[in-house]
């Protein structure tokens, strides 16, 4: 294969600040051009240009017709992609763009208009080129694009194969050598910024032409995409006529533009979203190896570096990278990298206090028995979870995996591209075979053929982890096992159907993952909307008026204002036990790539029965250790002994009065947890340590010993009930205080109060703390506001009055009595009366149940409006209007 020259001129920056000078059409040839020449290249920078161009494309664009304008983006995307290939960070930022234009006029159709009736007939006629099919390729893409060679046409039968033909082990042989490929679902425009997919539109098809027949981008009569709903989406053909229809072509115009600009914000932040979880993988005393010179990987330790001390082994990644390893170690600016463009500067791992040896790639294989962890970055994530990264990475990890050695990769979601590696070859790029030999010997020019990769390919078994900038939720997570609960319950009410397969943590995983991105990409759009500023970096206070915020490119900027609120929240607390670094947080559990077989959870609050809830429910070997007999000891009685016993009852095992002397790890990622509990001394093997034993406030450096705010003898900060500190004009809310309610939903709500008291002259505006609603997603379900029974008691004495009910909810009636749960009510009552002081409830619906209940106690509702109220029936709340 040729070698390709590289060129660091004119660059990134040059092409973007040049681009207000020339028409569109100009700077699409510009882009073309160099990447042609090769002198915009690598993920990140390609990705932004392709982003900054569409946006450019879509200002320009005059016609009001969104069909024309899918087609000028396609069109403009297919030349970006045929002019360099293997740049794959440029297709899969015009799919974006498409997938985000699909997503807008979706929503907007369903919107203004239900039925589908401006949109054709609602089950539009399937053809070869309909979208839930893979449309087919044009023909003005050239034999190298990602989206027409060999290497990105699935063979049919993998693409499109029934569920009952899917084998268990989950894998397709390859016949050329390079090992078994995961089996995995092609990437869907769910990845889009801003709003989740309506249409499962596979990634193949969103680049291409839709009206250029394929007989080879056509499955076979009979099959239908994996991702299909049978949901009819916007095409080409519904779409024609949108110049006529109710929404508004401007409106549309708009939310693109501002979603391109979301998805450039996501690119600029993509590092410090990776970042956050630089804690949770990398642990005190650890030797990491990372290979070439990465802005992410930088950012990742640089990071960690912040709260952990560790050593970091740097392969120099000769021929191609060695130059750019030494100036990333030495002095932190690098000339040209994976990442950015020629004028970057980022703090060097050695100012940090990391300490870093370099080694030549001849070393790995001697020194990987030393290693705790390698963190790579890469090129591309491909469909079956590959990589192409830069060359060495493979030997790397292979080195990992003979000394069983986590190899962790840090990658945006912009390099993950629907392109299967069917022809590797295909995929990497050779450059200048002279940085390996010199060919100014004579007699090497007729004797040798050299080349020289600059990326190599990893194959998916050879990764441990992958790490990208995604958050999540439980909610989602306690949805899941909801539902495997129901599905075990649904043979009881006649449902007669056969698993055919576990449940796919991975699948879900990143389902739940491009939902959350979702939400944050709204939020952030909210408050860009508010024009609300954000300034990234590490604050400390220097007075009371002033703060200095580190920036993330090493300078400092001081902030002076006449009123500061600290919000900083709080992290995961892990203990001092000799090995608790190998346990994860509460955090952690939302990275997991695999579900675990056995897990062990410690803690006795709601996150850990959470967890342990999730865990079991999901079919993980579950035990919880706690240290006394009972759980959730902060609420009711009733509602200790009723979970603590349903637990028990499901299966979870429960160690009480229990306590850890230390975690070893075994390898293969196993962990031996020795323990005491009830029973006496004891250990376990186990796949996942989970520590939830509490959260401490994030004040760590935060520099408060300047401003004279006080603390509690755990960090916290005491506010009274406006949210003010001991410091005149400095305010505190959230999991820094002291009040005792680590909630989100508390902390905006005492932000609201706050602003309005500030800002909007409500003078006595604050937080009522005595009636907050909470709920626990255990399983079952555990709602509580107002005080327990023993605290009513405390302060009201004899006057306090309690009902209770414990039945059978109807659900359970067509059920085997193994399979029943249990339902348990309480209300606790003060005074003449019987004012409500008190709601406690556990059973199925308890969460959706107590927002209801939660206005009534707040209103000060009393028993007797309880009672009249006409109860539903048949209904588990209704027992709470007809106590007795």
């Amino acid at each position: 294969m040729p070698s390709t020259t590289v060129a660091v001129a004119p660059g990134l920056s040059s092409f973007l600040k040049d681009m207000k000078n020339h028409a569109v059409d100009a700077n699409i040839e510009r882009f073309i051009s160099l990447l042609k020449r090769r002198q915009i290249r690598n993920s990140r920078p390609c990705a932004i240009a392709t982003a900054t161009l569409l946006r450019n494309v879509v200002t320009e664009f005059r016609e009001k017709d969104v069909v024309k304008l899918l087609d000028r983006i396609r069109r403009v995307g297919q030349r970006l992609t045929a002019a360099q290939p293997r740049e794959m960070a440029v297709g899969n930022i015009v799919r974006r763009v498409l997938g985000l234009i699909r997503e807008i006029v979706e929503e907007g159709a369903d919107a203004e208009n239900s039925d589908a009736g401006q949109f054709g007939p609602p089950h539009p006629t399937q053809t070869h080129n309909d979208s839930l099919h893979r449309p087919a390729l044009s023909s003005h893409i050239s034999t190298m694009s990602p989206l027409r060679h060999v290497a990105t046409q699935p063979q049919e039968n993998t693409f499109h194969r029934s569920a009952s033909s899917t084998s268990s082990e989950g894998t397709d042989e390859r016949e050329d050598g390079l090992g078994a490929l995961p089996r995995r679902p092609p990437l869907s425009i769910s990845l889009t910024s801003g709003a989740a997919s309506s249409a499962n539109t596979s990634l193949f098809g969103l680049l291409s032409s839709v009206n250029t027949p394929s007989p080879m981008a056509t499955p076979p009569a009979g099959y239908q995409s994996p991702n299909s709903t049978g949901k009819p989406t916007i095409t080409a053909h519904s779409l024609t006529g949108f110049g006529d229809s109710s929404l508004s072509y401007k409106n549309i115009k708009d939310d693109v533009y501002q979603g391109i600009d979301e998805l450039l914000d996501e690119l600029d932040q993509v590092d410090e979203q990776i970042a956050a979880y630089a804690l949770d993988h990398i642990h005190s005393n650890e030797i990491i190896l990372t290979h070439t010179s990465s802005q992410t990987v930088q950012k990742f330790l640089l990071t960690a570096a912040k709260k952990r001390k560790f050593t970091v082994v740097h392969a120099e990644a000769y021929p191609n990278d060695h130059d750019d390893t030494h100036v990333t170690i030495m002095t932190g600016r690098k000339d040209a990298d994976e990442e950015f463009d020629t004028n970057d500067f980022f703090k060097p791992l050695t100012a940090a206090g990391i300490t870093v040896i370099l080694i030549p790639d001849s070393a790995i294989f001697a020194i990987m028995s030393r290693v705790n962890k390698v963190i790579l970055a890469t090129h591309t994530v491909l469909a079956n979870g590959g990589l192409v990264a830069a060359a060495g990475a493979r030997m790397i990890a292979k080195a990992a995996k003979m000394h069983q050695t986590p190899v962790v990769v840090v990658s945006g979601v912009y390099k993950l591209s629907p392109v299967y590696p069917f022809d590797v070859e295909e995929l990497i790029e050779y450059g200048d075979a002279g940085k390996v030999v010199g060919y100014d010997e004579g007699d090497l020019v007729e004797k040798m053929d050299v080349i020289n990769p600059l990326f190599d390919y990893v194959p998916a078994d050879l990764v441990d982890l992958y790490i990208t900038n995604f958050c999540v939720p439980k909610k989602v997570t306690w949805n899941a096992a909801s539902i495997a609960e129901n599905m075990h319950d649904a043979k009881s009410y006649g449902f007669s159907f056969q698993e055919t397969a576990p449940f796919d943590w991975t699948t879900f995983k990143h389902k739940r993952d491009a939902y959350v991105k979702r939400l944050n990409g709204i939020y952030e759009k909210n408050l860009k909307n508010d024009k609300v500023e954000y300034i990234h970096g590490r604050a400390t206070f220097l007075n009371k008026h002033e703060v200095e915020v580190k920036l993330d490119d090493g300078s400092k900027q001081t902030i002076k204002a006449k009123k500061i609120l600290i919000a900083v929240g709080g992290h995961p607390s892990l203990p001092d036990t000799p090995g608790a670094e190998l346990g994860i947080s509460s955090d952690g559990f939302f990275e997991l790539e695999k579900q675990p077989k056995k897990v062990a959870v410690v803690g006795a609050g709601y996150i850990a029965v959470e967890m342990a809830g999730m865990f079991h429910a999901l079919g993980t070997e579950t035990h919880l250790f706690i240290r006394h007999d009972k759980f959730l000891r902060t609420f009711d009685p009733m509602i200790q002994d009723k979970v603590t016993a349903e637990y028990e009852r499901q299966g979870i095992h429960l160690h009480k009065q229990s306590s850890q002397s230390k975690v070893e790890d075994i390898g293969n990622g196993r962990k031996k947890l020795y323990y005491k509990d009830q029973n006496g001394e004891g250990s376990m093997e186990i796949d996942t340590l989970l520590w939830a034993i509490g959260r401490s406030p994030e004040v760590e450096d935060l520099g408060l010993d300047k401003t004279g705010v006080h603390q509690n003898d755990k960090g916290h900060i005491p506010v009274d009930a406006y949210q003010n500190t001991n410091v005149d004009n400095l305010y505190a809310l959230g999991d820094v205080c002291d009040h005792g309610f680590e909630l989100t939903p508390v902390a905006i709500a005492s932000g609201r109060r706050l602003a309005d008291r500030l800002f909007g002259g409500q003078n006595d505006a604050h937080l009522e703390y005595a009636n907050i609603p909470s709920v626990v997603f255990a399983h079952p379900e555990v709602g509580s506001i107002g005080l327990t029974e023993p605290a009513a008691r405390e302060k009201y004495g004899d006057s306090v009055k309690v009902y209770n009910t414990e039945f059978t909810a109807m659900y359970y009636a067509m059920m085997e009595p193994e399979d029943k749960g249990p339902t348990a009510y309480k209300l606790v009552c003060e005074g003449t009366n019987e004012r409500v002081v008190g709601l406690h409830i556990m059973g199925i619906g308890s969460s959706e149940m107590l927002q209801g209940f939660g206005v009534a106690v707040k209103m000060g509702a009393t028993k007797k409006d309880f009672d009249s109220c006409v109860a539903i029936h048949p209904t588990s709340s209704e027992e709470l209007v007809t106590l007795k």
